[in-house]
């Protein structure tokens, strides 16, 4: 049982290292660096699901701006 546990544990600790936090995901995806980011940068190259994510992005878009801001892009993925 101990044994089992322990390899839980190590799997969990394993997964949330494989996930960047919100704050790396935004600075990745921020290609030009204003602080915002537009769906074009939200979208990057992945073309799968590319209207379920346009949905999701006008969602974060708190503000209806047009760009998220890194505080709406955090509040957004806290919610995942």
């Amino acid at each position: 049982m101990v044994c089992l546990s322990a390899g839980i544990a190590a799997a969990q600790k394993g997964e949330a290292k494989r996930q960047p936090d919100p704050a790396q995901r935004f600075a990745r995806a921020d290609k030009n660096g204003d602080g915002q980011l537009n769906l074009e940068e939200f979208l990057g190259k992945n073309t799968k699901n590319k209207e379920q994510r346009e949905r999701r992005f006008k969602k974060l878009d708190g503000d209806g701006n047009g760009t998220l801001s890194k505080a709406e892009f955090e509040a957004g993925m806290k919610k995942q």
